[in-house]
């Protein structure tokens, strides 16, 4: 797992290991900023961040900010020790919450939002909802990353940009 583009082009990222853990692939992320084009001036969330590969990609295309937030300090460990890697650290907040409890309790708006909840928890829709509720600017958009197989209901409010497979894994790009 690298950066693809950017200030930190070709930097290899940490990833946590185990099973749990699925790191977003090199050409799923090449995807997705496609797909946003331009990430410049943004302010960005990366909810269940784990190795926070996608918010350092976003900094290092050109986000102004980034807050990546996850319940496990492993992999708040392991996005750190990414942004220092990358030199993006002061660009960063590191949260070590679980996302009810962080969205409830945020004030910040987010322009950007990565969305990559454990597949079998089926939290994203709940995830959805409490941000497009308390912590989403007009016309912010949310990239959602689930198992293909799911069935996905957008929520109230959202529309879909971006629709697409690779292979088991399916990303959503959503807005407000």
């Amino acid at each position: 797992m690298r950066v693809v583009s950017g200030s930190s082009r070709g930097t290899h990222l940490l990833s946590p290991e185990g099973l749990e853990f699925r790191p977003t692939l090199d050409h799923v992320k090449e995807a997705v900023f496609s797909m946003l084009m331009s990430v410049s001036d943004l302010n960005v969330l990366d909810l269940f961040s784990g190795s926070g590969g996608l918010g350092i990609e976003a900094l290092s295309r050109g986000a102004l900010h980034a807050v990546f937030v996850d319940k496990s300090k492993y992999s708040l460990d392991i996005t750190k020790s990414n942004l220092k890697k990358t030199h993006l650290e002061d660009k960063a907040n590191c949260v070590l919450s679980d996302y009810k409890s962080f969205i409830l309790g945020n004030s910040e708006k987010f322009d950007l939002v990565f969305l990559d909840p454990p597949y079998k928890d089926g939290l994203l829709t709940d995830a959805i909802t409490l941000l497009g509720e308390k912590s989403l600017n007009l016309g912010a958009r949310l990239v959602c990353e689930m198992d293909a197989s799911l069935i996905f209901e957008v929520p109230d409010g959202f529309s879909v940009i971006k629709d697409k497979k690779y292979g088991r894994c399916r990303v959503i790009v959503l807005e407000k």
